[in-house]
């Protein structure tokens, strides 16, 4: 179903896979150069790629050659130099900051890198956080276990209304980095 707060392509169809799945993604000469001063860095050249609904792809490439760049202007973060890039026949490149918005609270989910917890929240209240701003969402505790598919390592579901002063950080464990259950 198209958004109507992000503005349609005029492309043809989109392209569908051998199994009849449309596609989901389209990228076509995607670039993205930073300015570093007196120096370009080309993160992004003519990207060209076509993803179908229920894919899985794999990003690999050597730090640097443009993977999170990529990610981030599919993900609506971030913004292409040149080229196009479309999601269900949206085209992502045109949409507003507020379009950009919607279309990542109603159809993105991002796992970062670093977890930019807010440290004196506990996990709960920080997954809460997220699931306030949500058109549909799920309890905060079906979330945590949804994304973490039970308990992981000594880190329970139980442990993370606790906060602990020791670790400096709230996931209720000691052993587990800030916030690992994300």
């Amino acid at each position: 179903m198209l958004d109507p707060l992000l503005p349609n392509i005029s492309a043809p169809e989109s392209p569908v896979d051998q199994t009849g799945q449309p596609a989901v993604f389209i990228a076509k000469g995607l670039s993205k150069t930073y300015q570093m001063g007196e120096v370009k860095v080309h993160a992004l050249r003519d990207v060209d790629l076509t993803i179908y609904r229920a894919e899985f792809i794999v990003l690999l490439g050597p730090s640097g050659s443009g993977k999170s760049t990529l990610l981030n202007i599919l993900g609506g973060l971030d913004r292409p130099s040149g080229g196009v890039a479309c999601f269900a026949d949206q085209d992502l490149t045109t949409a507003t900051e507020a379009q950009l918005t919607q279309y990542r609270r109603d159809h993105v989910g991002f796992v970062f890198q670093f977890y930019n917890l807010i440290p004196s929240l506990t996990v709960r209240e920080n997954v809460e956080l997220v699931t306030d701003i949500a058109n549909h969402p799920m309890p905060a505790i079906e979330a945590l276990v949804w994304s973490a598919g039970g308990p992981v390592g000594s880190l329970s579901v139980a442990a993370l209304g606790r906060r602990t002063a020791a670790c400096g950080h709230s996931t209720g464990d000691c052993e587990a980095p800030g916030g690992a259950v994300m």
